[in-house]
């Protein structure tokens, strides 16, 4: 939010800065402290640094409600109580009436487990003093690690002083496993103007506002997961991390004889399964609760190399047109199944641009009858043929994020089948990949009469071929959940 201009100002007559424009100092300002916000947080805080620079500067800062009202706990008063809260309400007085936001974020702090207590406290003594202007606060991000003692204690605490009765727009509640409990799961109420939510280990409160939502390992049954989806009408984004339901027969075959549920907002959804799925709460095996849904208007699908898609699945994106399809592989020792492979087709048929990242080419573009290997990875030769690529005649562009040549390689075979393709996206790696085919295998291509004499090289075919962009590899929905910083939620 950039902060009203202040175009007259009593400036010191002794004031070095004396002649810099209000306008100029507001916008070095706001943008120093955006920055400061997201890379050093924890840090000397900007509007306290350009504060202390000369009076015509602190009158400045002071009077830009829009530089305090994002508020971090003072690290360097985390020692004195008293002192860190009157920090606190300092920032909070001077935001004016802006709509404030309160990080707490301890992966920001590289802290030893002694300080848990004195950060435990730091978070209390934070939210006592933003009750006081609790109709202001919008975003409220909590993110703990296992020093933090029982989560559980946020959770009552959040619950007792009425939080669930703020303005809240987006939360974000990052509760830590603890070893002694094998799935603990927890709950918070309230919450009725909430539209964004992060969570691990904690479902959402049912909301008719909720509009994206992002849950780290989750663990629940699938009649509580789809109670969810149902008081949801508006969500629109969906990101689920090392996710596991449960269900027992009976329930499944009651839910397999109801109408599914339509999530018909829905537009963006990124799954990663977990690595090994246990049995809890008498589960009978692995189901999603996606497979008792319809997703008629899905635009955006992410996966990280899970298994069992048609029971994750089931016909729940049957009738959707997918717009982009990401698929990347963090476990590469993990490779899909035959139906795996099968399903992942059907989603490339559906799909009009497809990203590649890391992920092995030929489970999803071919099919195959015997094997090599080559860089000590085993691969397969494709039979291919026109016929057997007519379905993907509708995806326009590819992205390939890969190290390995023999990606490049697929890639360029299908392209041959596959002409309707009109844009690659290769990262660098893939690039040189490009370069280095014919070293491995002159006959590449397959069909050479495809590939003319009068290219010098795959990447000037690919050229003429489609449009080519050598691209920085992008991350996606799952890998930015995974790694974001300083409670920022995650959102497409």
């Amino acid at each position: 939010m950039v902060p009203p201009l202040r175009r007259s100002i009593d400036l010191p007559g002794l004031s070095p800065f004396a002649k810099f424009p209000v306008e100029l100092l507001t916008t070095i300002f706001t943008e120093g402290t955006k920055t400061w916000r997201v890379n050093d947080a924890y840090q000397l805080p900007f509007p306290i640094l350009v504060s202390s620079i000369c009076q015509h500067w602190r009158l400045v800062a002071h009077g830009l409600p829009g530089l305090w009202n994002v508020v971090f706990p003072p690290l360097h008063l985390l020692r004195e109580k008293k002192a860190a809260e009157e920090w606190v309400a300092l920032w909070l007085g001077r935001s004016g009436t802006l709509s404030i936001s309160i990080v707490m974020d301890d992966n920001l702090w590289k802290q030893h487990h002694k300080w848990a207590v004195i950060w435990s406290a730091a978070i209390f003594g934070t939210l006592e003093v933003a009750r006081n202007c609790f109709e202001r606060v919008e975003r409220l991000d909590i993110v703990l690690n296992h020093y933090n003692g029982d989560p559980q204690k946020i959770v009552d605490l959040l619950n007792s002083m009425g939080a669930g009765d703020w303005p809240l727009i987006q939360l974000s509640l990052i509760l830590p496993s603890r070893p002694s409990v094998q799935h603990d799961m927890y709950s918070i109420r309230g919450f009725p103007l909430l539209r964004r939510f992060r969570g691990a280990r904690i479902l959402p409160p049912n909301l008719q506002n909720l509009r994206s939502v992002s849950i780290r390992d989750l663990q629940a049954p699938i009649e509580d997961s789809l109670d969810f989806l149902k008081s949801a009408p508006q969500l629109e984004t969906l990101v689920l991390l090392e996710a596991q339901f449960s269900i027992n027969a009976a329930i499944q075959q009651r839910l397999a004889a109801t109408q599914p549920v339509k999530l018909l907002r829905l537009k963006v959804l990124a799954l990663r399964t977990k690595r090994r799925h246990s049995r809890f709460y008498g589960s009978t095996g692995l189901l999603f609760p996606f497979a008792f849904c319809q997703i008629p208007d899905l635009q955006y699908l992410e996966l990280d190399m899970p298994k069992t898609l048609t029971a994750i699945f089931g016909e729940s994106l049957a009738s959707c047109t997918i717009d982009k399809l990401r698929l990347s592989n963090s476990r590469p020792s993990n490779y899909p199944t035959q139906s795996d492979r099968e399903f992942l087709q059907l989603l490339v048929s559906k799909s009009r641009n497809l990203e590649i990242v890391h992920f092995p080419l030929s489970d999803l573009l071919f099919s195959w009858t015997t094997s090599e290997t080559l860089n000590r990875r085993t691969v397969f030769i494709g039979q291919f043929n026109e016929t057997n690529t007519e379905q993907y005649l509708g995806l326009k562009s590819i992205m390939l994020i890969s190290d390995n040549v023999v990606d490049a390689r697929y890639l360029c075979q299908f392209v041959v089948f596959n002409p309707s393709v009109e844009e690659f996206l290769f990262s660098l790696a893939t690039r040189n990949n490009l370069a280095n085919l014919f070293k491995h295998d002159k006959q590449i291509l397959l069909k050479p009469t495809m590939f003319s004499e009068e290219h010098s090289n795959v990447e000037e075919w690919l050229r003429q071929t489609g449009n080519l962009i050598i691209v920085t590899p992008s991350v996606g929905l799952l890998e930015r959940e995974r790694t974001a910083p300083r409670g920022e939620l995650v959102d497409r």
